[in-house]
């Protein structure tokens, strides 16, 4: 399968997923608010957030 990001590959796979996307985030703002830690952007770039400071 051809597809240089994984966001592509996903999109090209002929299988069902075994883990569906659940949520659409649009805007930093909303990444901050989540509480998930694994992300992957429109261009297929997987990413990952930590929390550095405390408030």
């Amino acid at each position: 399968m051809s597809g240089k990001t994984l966001g592509i590959r996903r999109l090209q796979s002929p299988m069902n997923s075994l883990y569906p996307l659940k949520y659409m985030l649009t805007d930093e703002v909303e990444i901050l608010h989540h509480q998930g830690k694994f992300y992957i952007d429109n261009s297929g770039f997987f990413f990952t957030k930590s929390k550095t400071t405390t408030t």
